[in-house]
């Protein structure tokens, strides 16, 4: 579940996006062949952060949590 107005940010692996409104961005972003390893999710405070597998590597999704809902998701390359 995400916010009304929660907006996508993403870098290299992924195609560059700023503040572009996330729900009409998601299908696009997750039709390139990204999984969400559930098995690397670490959750602190307000932001939950993924390793995704992608055809060539890996990836890194964050996103802060607001009232229970993801407001401002992050995709970019594992730190």
């Amino acid at each position: 579940m995400t916010t009304e107005d929660a907006v996508l940010h993403a870098t290299a692996p992924f195609h560059p996006r700023s503040g572009v409104p996330l729900r009409a961005q998601l299908s696009t972003v997750l039709a390139g062949g990204a999984r969400i390893d559930r098995t690397s999710k670490q959750v602190a405070a307000d932001r939950a952060t993924w390793t995704l597998r992608l055809p060539e590597g890996f990836g890194l999704a964050e996103a802060d949590v607001t009232d229970g809902r993801v407001s401002e998701p992050r995709l970019g390359p594992v730190r």
